[in-house]
């Protein structure tokens, strides 16, 4: 998925007893992989489509891996969204929170920062890919944002604007908090941004 650049420099920065956040999910790549480095940290892995979530269930189960796995969406506040579904089998697709109206959606439950510390502790990295609804998460998740030592978040140019916001909100939202910005990758027009704590 073009995304090998990204997960080896997530690997590189981990350490051995971080909680990791693992938001869009999908069916647990990022997941999988983070687990084989951590030998005394937490994975909480969020995904609102119940496809993937079953998939992603799965992969845990054969790969012998220990995670606490959250089915829902991450936003500013606590409920329930439309969720529009792109592509019909488990891990296809942009499934995304953002309405066109020209999709089948299903809805899913939304959950905020203090649903997440109650199943495990606050994050030390959080893993950010939902499809343009990072400003709404990144909001959710800001209780949480002070303990954190590493952001990893893909940012979307386009799908953001459906929620009234741009990718300069995301920057200057991550920076006003103290973190600072580096673009580690484009995947098309779409940067993944890692935000360091400084």
């Amino acid at each position: 998925m073009g995304e090998r650049e990204i997960a080896n420099h997530i690997l590189d920065n981990l350490e051995e007893d971080d909680v990791f956040y693992d938001i869009g999910a999908n069916v647990g790549l990022y997941t999988c992989l983070v687990a084989n480095i951590l030998s005394e940290g937490q994975i909480l892995a969020v995904e609102p489509h119940p496809k993937n979530v079953r998939r992603l269930r799965e992969n845990l189960e054969r790969n012998g891996i220990s995670a606490t796995v959250c089915e829902a969406a991450v936003g500013d506040e606590k409920g329930t969204a439309e969720l529009e579904v792109h592509g019909s089998e488990a891990g296809e697709g942009k499934h995304s929170l953002a309405k066109s109206g020209e999709r089948e959606s299903i809805s899913v439950d939304v959950v905020t920062a203090d649903d997440l510390i109650s199943q495990i502790s606050p994050p030390s990295v959080i893993k950010i890919d939902i499809e343009g609804a990072e400003l709404i998460a990144l909001k959710g998740l800001e209780a949480v944002l002070d303990g954190c030592r590493l952001v990893y978040c893909e940012v979307q140019p386009e799908e953001i604007k459906s929620f009234g916001s741009t990718s300069e909100d995301v920057y200057e939202f991550m920076e006003s908090r103290g973190f600072k910005t580096k673009e580690i990758m484009h995947r098309g027009n779409q940067p993944f941004v890692l935000f360091k704590s400084e």
